[in-house]
């Protein structure tokens, strides 16, 4: 892998340089050398939602309660629109996922993925995720774009497979010129169908965080919810500290679970996102005063298709009305 990385960088160099509008000050973030959020409490600080269905499809026995039908145009379409209503609340981010995430608890039967068995990339895919991309970039949005999902992953034969798709993600992103982005490779990499593929955590996901970053972009990878820290190794290759709150209900729940990523040997001071926590706006509150990124993650809002994509709920309604009264 050392002479893999080695033949990287030396194409780079013949390459004309990328250059990312994402910036890292010691533990803030920064866009077109502008601090986000700036003036504001949560100057800095990456407030986010988790919104991994933007681009997909396969969800035919999710239909619309209107039409009856399942509509990937109608999904990515709808969201788009709703873009400048969040940004206009004081969102800044967002997580997309090119293998989607789980419409529910349920066994995942459905396909959905933006890359085909050799890691070559789906057009249709592709074309929704520009449409997301490029209104994030008239936004001043970041995007968080997740690569790989657990029920989908095994679609690849292999590590090689992988690593091609990560490739082809990575030159499509510069070839459009996206400089707003931020990749994680796998959510959650501790699952064993990331195992299965070559895919487990640390030395892989490892890999995979020094390749994009190589590229210039700004990358890291979560583990999973319930207090889960990734590992000495991840931080210490990751620009982005990625954290998972599922199921944790008190501050000193957050707090144990932060203090155990700054105490770690490899921690040098990267900010600290949660890009998938809870509808719980109060932890926003703690995450803000504690100088965390907040990722609001609605199951039934904003990943169960068919979704409404707009504020249509008293939780959405919540979290909203947090994010702007720290960013206003």
């Amino acid at each position: 892998m050392r002479v893999f990385y080695l033949l990287i960088k030396l194409t780079i160099l013949f390459q004309n340089v990328f250059s990312s509008r994402i910036s890292i000050d010691k533990d803030k973030f920064m866009l077109d050398n502008k601090f986000i959020n700036l003036n504001s409490t949560a100057e800095g600080i990456l407030l986010n939602s988790r919104m991994v269905q933007g681009i997909s499809d396969g969800f035919d026995k999710f239909p619309y309660k209107d039409t009856k039908i399942w509509n990937t145009t109608r999904n990515n379409n709808e969201f788009v629109k709703n873009m400048s209503v969040w940004k206009s609340k004081g969102l800044n981010a967002f997580t997309i996922g090119l293998q989607g995430g789980g419409p529910n608890s349920q066994t995942q039967t459905q396909k959905n993925s933006a890359f085909n068995l050799d890691g070559s990339l789906k057009i249709d895919y592709m074309n929704r995720l520009k449409n997301i991309l490029a209104e994030s970039n008239r936004l001043d949005m970041v995007v968080i774009v997740s690569l790989f999902y657990k029920s989908q992953v095994k679609i690849f034969s292999g590590y090689p497979v992988v690593l091609a798709a990560t490739l082809n993600v990575i030159h499509w992103i510069q070839n459009n010129n996206f400089t707003n982005v931020i990749i994680e490779p796998a959510n959650e990499c501790e699952f064993s169908e990331f195992k299965s593929v070559g895919l487990g955590c640390d030395q892989h996901i490892v890999d995979l965080i020094t390749l994009i970053q190589l590229y210039k972009i700004p990358s890291g990878n979560s583990y999973k919810g319930s207090g889960h820290v990734p590992s000495d190794k991840i931080i210490n290759a990751s620009q982005v500290i990625f954290l998972h709150g599922n199921s944790m209900k008190l501050d000193s729940d957050y707090k144990k679970q932060v203090d155990s990523v700054r105490k770690s040997k490899s921690y040098r001071g990267q900010p600290i996102v949660y890009n998938e926590a809870s509808t719980d706006y109060k932890k926003l509150s703690w995450c803000v005063k504690n100088g965390v990124g907040f990722g609001y993650y609605d199951q039934s809002g904003f990943q169960t298709p068919p979704i409404d994509w707009s504020i249509n709920t008293s939780k959405k309604q919540k979290f909203f009305d947090e994010v702007y009264k720290f960013t206003s």
